[in-house]
């Protein structure tokens, strides 16, 4: 840096400085989803893993774990985001249920077992693992597996992060 005059300064290679922000500015958008896919797959693998030992009952289908992806990368206020959660239906239950066909002479009900059958929603799947049923205990692992996975996630988009603005500042013509 130079002085000039009482109020003012001079910069030598101010150009080359502008042009690397430039570069950094110029692929910031694709650099943050580059970031946030890098981090929603960490994530994604760690919720699966996790659903397939909290659904580890000897009668899982399967089709929770399979179905859970990010609803890829969307635009939200000046920044990107993505959500993951279970998608579709599982049309695979072959689980079986009491139904109740009328009232014996003395009074008690006459029940016959029936395939549950038809269609049941992932993420209906997924509340009910998470927080339970009348009838099924509940298993909470979404939080603690999310709070696991935060290093890991952090971890991916910093790299993501840090190779875009490596490679905008071999663009601009110089180290940093």
């Amino acid at each position: 840096m130079k002085g000039v005059g009482a109020a003012g300064f001079y910069i030598d290679g101010i150009g080359d400085f502008i042009a690397k922000l430039d570069a950094i500015a110029g692929n910031i958008d694709g650099a943050m989803e580059d970031a946030v896919q890098a981090g929603g797959e960490i994530l994604t693998e760690e919720i699966v893993k996790a659903v397939k030992q909290a659904a580890d009952r000897g009668y899982s289908t399967g089709t929770l774990a399979e179905s859970i992806r990010s609803d890829g990368i969307k635009n939200v206020d000046n920044g990107k985001m993505t959500t993951i959660y279970p998608h579709g239906t599982d049309n695979r239950s072959k689980g079986y249920q009491t139904k109740t066909i009328g009232i014996s002479r003395r009074g008690h009900a006459k029940t016959r077992q029936t395939r549950a059958g038809g269609a049941v929603r992932n993420y209906d799947k997924l509340y009910y693992l998470e927080h339970g049923t009348a009838r099924q205990a509940a298993h909470p692992f979404m939080t603690k597996t999310i709070n696991s996975a935060r290093p890991k996630v952090m971890k991916a988009m910093e790299a993501e992060i840090d190779a875009a603005i490596a490679s905008a500042g071999r663009r601009s013509g110089g180290g940093s």
